[in-house]
């Protein structure tokens, strides 16, 4: 048997299969690994690009948070003396804490994320809206100065209501000590602003900025005012008591409201014809229930308000007695109706002009009035011996009393009743009348009176032992003149 060498085979197929097996195995895990970098280049790209978004957020929240710390800081400095104080810390720190939960999807229910940014929209508002308050109350705090310093008159604070509210109003305008605090209040989430008002010695109340700006823009009553009548006067005034002339507006006491006739001397020395403005005569049917109608519309409140601060008779310390204090209660009572109409209407006339000026007549420059002496009141006797106006008689003596400088005023005991003297002036203090009875001597011995007040009786009884009457029946009594001139010149 012959000997061979055995044929060798080398195994290049499985060789290659295994080599072929690698290459798939590594280009497999090659084809994962690149797959995996490319997720995870993908997911650092989204990460990146979610943590650049939550920067740019971080950024603009804090800008929001900056925006509420300078409007804060801009509302403490325009307004020092109103105490901030540590209030808006805890709303910033809500807002932080809001947007932190929304970026971060530790909140993912909807309606409660846009209930979280409607809060957080609120907080941003909130120091504006504090802002702009304040700034409205600079801008209508002139009114509520007002109200108080026409305190006790139309339109002003009532003086006899509880006083708390108006020191607070006072401490908030910086006219009473005090101090005055922004208050925060959330409720469910919705903010809203207040101040807490504490005067010297008081307890502290709580005013929402609301009703400040509202009260301040006359929308709202905070504090008992005294109502102001003026357009209903104003408009009676037109109807009772002026004549309006259309065309011009101009005006003139009505003649049926005025008196008779009477006489002055204004400081010129002029003699003024004047009527005064007669009350009965104002008080009629239809204007007394002009004058229920314009208390009718008052509140109860208003009348007791009206009466105690305009109408109520008041001692000097400007206290009402009991039993002339309006109340609630004793204001609608129809006694205490009957007595407010009638104080009411005498408040109106008492506004209106108490005269109206007829005429105005310049006496004779030489016959101003002056003390006249003795000789001076004889000559004064002499001329008026023969004067027609030496009568009882109003225009008479008026007429007569003008010429030297005098008045003549009809006085009566009885308003519209006969005339019973006239006064023609005054004599040592006291007035000095004509009487119905008196004769042309004693009507000459007065008008001497009054312009010679000086005179000694001894010196009246001479100048008068030369005037005589006649005898009856037979006219005026006259000066004996032809010895009278002599008499004067002995003296």
């Amino acid at each position: 048997m012959s000997y061979r060498n055995p044929q060798q085979v080398v195994d290049t197929q499985s060789g290659q299969a295994f080599a072929d097996l690698q290459k798939t195995i590594s280009g497999t895990f090659a084809g994962v690994a690149s797959a995996y970098k490319k997720e995870q280049d993908e997911e650092a790209a989204r990460l990146k690009k979610i943590a650049e978004e939550n920067k740019k957020a971080a950024q603009y929240y804090q800008r929001k948070e900056d925006q509420v710390t300078e409007s804060l800081a801009k509302l403490k400095a325009k307004n020092p003396a109103l105490n901030i104080g540590d209030e808006f810390t805890g709303i910033v720190d809500r807002y932080s804490d809001i947007m932190s939960m929304i970026q971060n999807g530790t909140i993912t229910d909807p309606k409660e994320i846009a209930k979280l940014r409607s809060e957080a929209a609120g907080i941003l508002a909130l120091p504006d809206q504090v802002r702009t308050s304040i700034e409205s109350f600079s801008a209508s705090s002139i009114d509520l100065e007002k109200v108080l310093k026409q305190k006790g008159n139309m339109g002003g604070y009532d003086l006899y209501s509880n006083p708390e509210l108006l020191k607070d109003l006072q401490v908030f305008l910086d006219q009473r000590p005090g101090e005055r605090k922004i208050k925060i209040n959330n409720k469910d989430g919705v903010y809203s602003a207040s101040i807490e008002i504490t005067s010297e010695g008081g307890k502290p109340n709580n005013y929402s900025l609301d009703v400040l700006e509202s009260f301040l823009s006359g929308n709202a009553k905070m504090i008992n005012t005294v109502p102001d009548e003026t357009t209903h006067l104003d408009r009676m005034s037109n109807t009772y008591i002026f004549d309006v002339n259309e065309s011009d507006k101009s005006r003139s006491i009505k003649d049926a409201v005025l008196g008779s006739v009477k006489y002055k001397t204004d400081i010129k020395g002029n003699i003024v014809a004047y009527k005064e403005v007669d009350k009965s005569k104002v008080k009629t049917k239809d204007f007394m229930a002009d004058v229920e109608s314009n208390i009718n519309a008052m509140d109860n409140q208003g009348k007791v308000a009206f009466y105690n601060n305009i109408l109520a008779k008041k001692n000097v310390r400007g206290e009402i007695s009991e039993e002339d204090m309006a109340t609630s209660e004793n204001v609608e009572t129809d006694e205490f109706k009957n007595k407010f109409k009638e104080a009411y209407a005498n408040y109106f006339i008492d506004r209106q002009p108490k005269e109206k000026i007829i005429s105005i007549k310049r006496p004779d420059p030489r016959k101003k009035f002056d003390a006249y002496d003795f000789k001076e009141a004889g000559e004064l006797a002499k001329t008026l011996q023969g004067d027609a106006r030496l009568i009882f008689d109003i225009d008479s003596v008026r007429d007569l009393a003008s010429d030297y400088g005098l008045t003549a005023n009809a006085e009566a005991s009885v308003a519209g009743g006969p005339i019973e003297r006239i006064v023609i002036g005054e004599y040592r203090g006291k007035k000095l009348a004509i009487d119905r009875n008196d004769t042309e001597q004693d009507i000459i011995n007065k008008i001497i009176r009054v312009k010679s007040p000086t005179l000694k009786e001894k010196q009246y009884s001479e100048i008068l032992e030369n005037v005589t009457l006649p005898a009856q029946g037979q006219g005026r009594g006259v000066l004996r003149s032809k010895d009278f001139s002599e008499f004067l010149e002995q003296k």
